[in-house]
């Protein structure tokens, strides 16, 4: 009897072990799990610091004029809104009164960007300031047009950047892209024919550029009729949808038209739009968006671009390179920027304790938009791509 209690003690204890080694096992793993949690919820947050305070210093690289003595990298960092503090300035020397008789030196982004014009602007901000005239700093504009100190004023005036942008944070280089958030392909105000040409301009078949050019419009009309392609309400009833009937709100609405696909939205989407003038930013529309214009070839878009990357693009080259087609264009097109920039943002590399760039390993990339007024940037919103 006494060997049965026995046995039966010894089982309950190699259950009531077995099932405290269970909960421990459980509780390391959950342990371990949340230490997972943490470090990708931190690198996460960590890579979106940085790549907001890379763009936020590329922003303040093309709006604000200045001598490198006059701000510090804190001013050129991220906007309160951004919470990127790059720490206080350094301190910095007075200008010798040689210094003070010129002309604010244009930062070597702008400098890049105008190429052989940078040298005679230069010059003549020397001579502005030298004669107590008007320069960029103090609201002249490079055309004569008073313009703001800073910001979309001079973003305006200079334009955005043709090529990336590389700034360095933190020891990791970015490549900063930027292009006119409103001067692309509007979806809310392109037509059918228009929108089919872009289409198949990206590759798109042209029965399925056409079925998805009819959607958009039947997506956003107010009728119920369908267009030839098109699709209205009985169409999604079995998705349980029904077409917005009124202007599109987010680009990935267009996701729910019936012919469009996940690759073909990923194909387009950096190209389009949903809100602004309907005009096509020559500093910054892709090579399909202009084509798509009536009356531009492709081959006309090619001198565009070749002006654009020279930096000599501007109204009297543009409407000399397409002659013709300028007249019909023209009202299609702007060449200042908006205040609404979108930024790609990407890590490239990383320098090491020489100063030598080494990979990065694969890593987040962030798209945005920033919104840039007289005041400078003031809102930089990004998300993981």
């Amino acid at each position: 009897m006494r060997l049965r209690r026995r046995g039966f003690a010894l089982i309950i204890a190699l259950i009531a072990a077995g099932a405290v080694f269970t909960l421990g096992m459980r509780s390391a793993a959950s342990s371990r799990a949340m230490q997972i949690e943490s470090r990708l919820i931190e690198e996460r947050v960590t890579a979106e610091r940085l790549a907001r305070a890379a763009a936020c210093l590329a922003l303040k690289g093309i709006s604000i004029p200045g001598k490198p003595q006059d701000r510090s990298l804190a001013d050129a960092g991220s906007p309160s809104s951004s919470g990127f503090d790059p720490g206080p300035a350094p301190a910095v020397a007075a200008a010798s009164p040689e210094e003070e008789d010129k002309g604010p030196d244009l930062p070597a982004i702008l400098k890049e960007m105008l190429g052989q014009q940078a040298e005679p602007i230069q010059k003549a901000e020397d001579q502005a300031a030298a004669a107590g005239g008007l320069r960029i700093a103090d609201g002249g504009g490079l055309t004569g047009r008073v313009k703001p100190t800073a910001g979309l004023g001079l973003l305006k005036t200079v334009g955005l950047p043709s090529r990336p942008i590389e700034v360095t944070v933190d020891a990791t280089i970015f490549r900063v892209t930027m292009s006119d958030a409103t001067g692309l392909l509007n979806v809310n105000r392109v037509d059918a024919d228009r929108f089919r040409r872009y289409l198949i301009l990206k590759g798109i078949d042209a029965p399925r550029a056409g079925a998805i050019a009819d959607e958009l419009l039947d997506w956003r009309d107010a009728d119920d009729i369908s267009r030839p392609q098109g699709a209205e309400a009985p169409a999604y009833a079995s998705r349980g949808l029904v077409p917005r009937n009124a202007e599109v709100f987010a680009l990935e609405e267009l996701l729910y038209l019936p012919s469009m696909t996940r690759d073909i939205y990923d194909l387009i989407r950096t190209d389009l739009c949903a809100g602004g003038d309907a005009k096509a930013h020559l500093g910054s529309a892709s090579a399909a968006v202009l084509a798509s214009i009536d009356g531009l070839t492709t081959s006309a878009v090619e001198d565009l671009l070749n002006l654009r990357a020279s930096g000599t693009l501007t109204p009297d080259s543009a409407a000399s390179a397409l002659k013709n087609a300028w007249d019909r264009a023209k009202s299609e097109v702007r060449f200042e920027p908006s205040g609404f920039v979108r930024l790609l943002v990407e890590p490239v590399a990383r320098l090491d304790k020489e100063n030598k760039r080494t990979a990065v390993p694969e890593s987040r990339r962030f798209e945005g938009v920033a919104v840039v007024s007289d005041n400078g940037t003031i809102e930089v919103g990004l998300r993981p791509i």
